[in-house]
């Protein structure tokens, strides 16, 4: 059984290939032996984050907010653990897969050595990662596929580090680390937004929380900036302006003891017109019949770039359709967000200058005598 733990971590992985035990052909990655995993004996509690001054000490109990994107720590990975049985487990090696922010996925080899057994103790930990690497405020990991061996004997002297081994080498195994194991991370307060198209009346801005770290539940306290709040989740606001700069604020509290952390983050949000455009020049056809009639239009409102869509023969996709013939035109202009607004105009020919000729006949009649 598999078991995923979404959490906060690492940036920048500096020598990656390094950080981890290496998975050779002298060290395989024992996941692919298809191992029963009867046992129950481990339990993660946790995977944490501590700075390498203060190795050993999660980060979050001494820096309990950060500011996302920016704040970067040097750290190591650990892992607190549960382990019921009465003796230690000698010849511990952990495997897991690690995937930082999306990135390309990292494979863990770690020996352990003894685990000890926490009977009577509040847990145990793990140092996971060795070599310190340099963890950016909020990004996000993925802590998967989790597999722990290991061998009864006397004590660790049968195995080391770089003892070679295969599948037939370790006889007790374990394939999951409790559904409920977390990673822990200071609080990082962070939002996304999207702005929908302006109307008549206003834009409605749907916010987005990204919240991560700290410790559930959390409370949230929005401050849309135009004089009305939130606590909901993500929530959709109704903006009444349009044209205008407001500043949106995020305050997220979370349930540590026994001080809870609170942290703040503020982003500028432009408030769009709406949409519009018009016809600004038209030139006529010059002469019955021809093709160079012309018409611009001018947009505004909405958000940068714009596009053109003329409904002309051919089309054409510039703020100016050149060569029109006499007939009625539609312009389609789109804008950076995808929203849409037309105009149209009629091209009109010279009428056909008529010529009329007269032609007089005189008649002249003489009486008689």
């Amino acid at each position: 059984m598999k078991t995923k733990i979404t959490l906060l971590l690492l940036a920048l992985f500096m020598f990656a290939g390094n950080i981890y035990s290496q998975i050779d052909a002298q060290h395989p990655d024992l996941r692919s032996c298809n191992y029963s995993c009867p046992s129950g004996n481990v339990t993660a509690k946790n995977v944490y984050l501590s700075a390498t001054i203060n190795d050993g000490t999660p980060l979050e109990d001494v820096y309990p907010t950060c500011i996302a994107g920016v704040d970067t720590y040097s750290v190591t990975i650990w892992l607190n653990y549960t382990q019921n049985q009465n003796n230690d487990i000698p010849n511990t090696r952990v495997f897991a897969t690690l995937s930082i922010g999306g990135g390309t996925p990292m494979q863990i080899n770690t020996y352990v050595g003894t685990l000890a057994s926490t009977k009577g103790t509040s847990g145990g930990k793990i140092k996971l990662t060795t070599v310190p690497v340099n963890w950016v405020c909020g990004q996000t990991l993925s802590f998967t596929n989790v597999l722990v061996v290991w061998k009864p004997g006397n004590g660790d002297s049968e195995l080391n580090a770089n003892s070679t081994y295969d599948c037939q080498t370790y006889s007790n195994s374990q394939c999951e680390f409790g559904t409920t194991t977390v990673f822990t991370a200071p609080l990082a307060v962070q939002y996304d937004y999207s702005t929908s198209c302006a109307t008549n009346s206003g834009v409605a801005v749907q916010f987005s929380n990204k919240t991560n770290g700290g410790k559930a539940p959390f409370t949230y306290l929005w401050n849309f900036g135009d004089g009305t709040t939130s606590t909901a989740i993500s929530p959709l606001h109704n903006y009444t302006t349009t044209g205008v700069n407001v500043t949106a604020t995020l305050t997220v509290t979370d349930s540590r003891t026994p001080i809870p952390a609170t942290n703040t983050v503020s982003k500028t949000i432009n408030l769009p017109n709406k949409l519009i455009t018009s016809i600004s020049q038209q030139t006529n056809v010059s002469c019955n019949g021809g093709n160079n009639g012309s018409l611009t239009t001018m947009p505004s409102g909405g958000t940068l770039p714009y596009t053109y869509l003329w409904n002309s023969t051919p089309i054409q996709t510039s703020a100016t359709a050149t060569g029109l013939a006499s007939g009625t035109y539609t312009i389609t202009v789109t804008d950076a967000k995808g929203c849409i607004t037309t105009s149209s105009a009629t091209i009109m020919e010279k009428p056909v200058k008529l010529t009329i000729l007269f032609q007089c006949k005189l008649t002249t009649s003489f009486g008689a005598n």
